[in-house]
């Protein structure tokens, strides 16, 4: 099977998003149909009226992956390397970066005011001005 490069547009044609996968249906379902932060995806375009466009197709995923650093410094996205060094400054709870502690005890805190919750949903609620929104929201 191979590996596909894709981006997502939003109704104006601006690109928002730049990916790799194996199946390009299932993950756009779970970029549009899952609220942000779920398990089942990551929902970053939840209920957004955006597209996605496969540009290119690889045998080795090594060469999908190399595309999409390419194509997200052309659209001046943050690359995975630039987004996983971030995660990893959170810093190191027992041996494992916060985030990675946080998931393994299914507990989350929220990085603005340092609340924590005891689901994933819930710090998408919390940072989103849900019912239980974050007092440090700007």
């Amino acid at each position: 099977m191979t590996t596909k490069v894709y981006e997502i547009y939003d109704i104006n044609g601006s690109c928002l998003y730049v990916g790799v996968t194996k199946d390009p249906k299932r993950r756009f379902r779970q970029h549009v149909n899952y609220p942000p932060l779920s398990r089942r995806g990551t929902g970053r375009f939840y209920q957004q009226q955006v597209f996605m466009k496969v540009i290119d197709e690889f045998i080795s995923r090594q060469d999908a992956l190399k595309k999409e650093e390419e194509l997200q410094i052309e659209y001046g996205f943050k690359t995975n390397k630039e987004i996983y060094y971030e995660w990893s400054m959170l810093g190191n709870v027992k041996g494992k970066t916060q985030g990675a502690y946080a998931a393994a005890k299914k507990s989350y805190q929220c990085p603005r005011c340092k609340k924590w919750g005891n689901s994933n949903v819930w710090l998408g609620q919390h940072i989103n001005s849900g019912t239980k929104a974050c007092p440090k929201n700007a």
